[in-house]
């Protein structure tokens, strides 16, 4: 176990086949046993994507798959826009962990999607630096996170985090920004259309919540492994904060404007994760996917400059088991 994390944060493709294999292990028996736990938020897109996963063990390979298709793709993201100066690996275990975690007690597949979308548009965000076009690049960001936000309407604070993102990193365009609003508009427009095909126009609506003078009821129950997981991870993003921000080695320009966007993105996202709490009075983890993993993996990676690093890292491991085997064991309440 101790060679876990040097494994994952050195140069190894190879590490990637064990993913497969633990995500499968952590889904696949609620085809079973104990059904994953459902979070009914009631988004936009709810009601057509529910009716594709009725049967448990649809419901189990579809959260596999997506959880599989994070890891890659924030491992991806991670590696192509150089926030590490060579190839490391922990991002995807992080999302791996984190996500079969998630769906077991919060599965909504309209947030994990909305995650994967943002992951593209990040990485076609970050692609911006200081070309003399970027007007493509504007629009497919722009429209990756309109999409997102149309799966997950707390997600319209990236489009600000965007736009603050650009004004950072270059000189003021009004055509730049006018097209990722343009951009991220056309999702809804598309979908109004559908809507109107249908005669459905009333459903054009992105928030549902009831009104209530009660105390607002958490949908699903914390155990204290679960609770242990998010504390400890949350205390490692504070940790690793200061290395992120100013790292060990000489950092070039564009690594750089990579991380001071992607901490711009990082706050917009965690200002829609309140949103969320706020509007649906729980706190949604897989909303937070993105920003953990990637602080989360860039510390880390460089665990030989941080005595807590591993420390943190192999807590988190542990409690990841543990969480498994206590849904798993635990009779449904």
């Amino acid at each position: 176990m101790i060679m876990i994390l040097r494994s994952f944060a050195s140069n190894q493709p190879y590490v990637l086949v064990s993913l497969p294999i633990a995500v499968g292990a952590v889904l696949l028996p609620s085809i079973w046993m104990q059904p994953l736990r459902s979070l009914d938020l009631n988004l936009p897109l709810s009601a057509e994507l529910s009716g594709l996963f009725t049967e448990p063990w649809v419901t189990s390979i579809a959260a596999v798959a997506i959880v599989l298709l994070g890891s890659w793709l924030s491992n991806a993201v991670f590696n192509r826009s150089e926030f590490y100066n060579t190839p490391t690996y922990v991002v995807a275990l992080l999302f791996a962990l984190f996500g079969s975690v998630f769906a077991m007690y919060q599965l909504n597949f309209s947030v994990l999607l909305a995650g994967l979308l943002v992951l593209l548009g990040l990485e076609r965000q970050l692609c911006i630096f200081k070309q003399s076009r970027v007007l493509s690049l504007c629009f497919e960001t722009g429209f990756w996170y309109g999409l997102a936000t149309l799966l997950f309407p707390p997600f319209a604070t990236l489009i600000a985090g965007a736009w603050i993102a650009l004004l950072f990193n270059r000189a003021f365009n009004l055509r730049e920004h006018l097209l990722l609003l343009i951009s991220f508009s056309l999702p809804f427009l598309y979908w109004f259309v559908y809507l109107f095909w249908f005669d459905r126009t009333h459903d054009f609506v992105l928030f549902r919540i009831i009104a209530s003078f009660d105390p607002p009821k958490l949908s699903f129950q914390w155990t204290w492994t679960l609770f242990y997981l998010v504390l400890i991870a949350g205390c490692g993003l504070i940790i690793g904060l200061p290395r992120y921000l100013k790292p060990a080695d000489r950092a070039g320009n564009r690594t750089k404007m990579v991380k001071n966007t992607f901490l711009i993105m990082a706050v917009a996202q965690v200002c829609s994760m309140l949103i969320g709490y706020t509007l649906y009075h729980v706190w949604i983890l897989p909303a937070s996917l993105v920003v953990a993993v990637v602080m989360l993996g860039y510390w880390f990676t460089n665990y030989r400059y941080s005595l807590l690093a591993p420390l943190v890292f192999y807590a988190l491991m542990i409690l990841g088991a543990l969480t498994v085997s206590c849904h798993y064991l635990t009779m449904p309440s």
